[in-house]
């Protein structure tokens, strides 16, 4: 399971999402005990509890003078995450494009890649087939209407 091989540990390497991983464990053992409510409760709670990490983290790296404490003040001062991802003061994303986020994550397995990557080049050889089949009925129309 890549929850536990993979994520879990990740969010546990890092000290901010230390209590993420607990909770996502325990996640795993309501969810294997078929007690789907408690599940249902507790991926709701981890997943608020990420976003609002993740906030804390964007908004410090778009403020750069603004202390984590002051960041965790300004997140928290949210009632919900709609109001945090609609009204708070956040700069535009940076463009990056799909091959560059992939290069810039350990966390992709390369398996994922390379599927992707043979998805894009076949889509790529359809396209110029198609292409190339247009432009030869259009130059056969136009040498025999013309």
């Amino acid at each position: 399971m890549e929850i536990r091989d993979v994520v879990i540990p990740y969010l546990s390497a890092k000290s901010a999402y230390n209590e993420s991983a607990t909770l996502l464990l325990n996640v795993l053992e309501q969810f294997q005990s078929n007690s789907f409510l408690a599940t249902n409760i507790l991926l709701q709670a981890d997943i608020e509890s990420l976003v609002r990490q993740l906030a804390v983290e964007v908004y410090q790296c778009q403020n750069t003078n603004i202390s984590l404490l002051n960041a965790k003040k300004y997140v928290s001062g949210f009632q919900s995450l709609e109001q945090l991802i609609l009204k708070g003061k956040w700069e535009n994303d940076i463009p990056i494009n799909f091959y560059d986020s992939v290069l810039r994550s350990k966390y992709i397995n390369d398996s994922q890649l390379i599927a992707a990557d043979e998805i894009l080049n076949k889509w790529e050889v359809a396209k110029r087939s198609l292409n190339d089949n247009l432009t030869s009925s259009y130059k056969l129309l136009e040498s025999t209407v013309f």
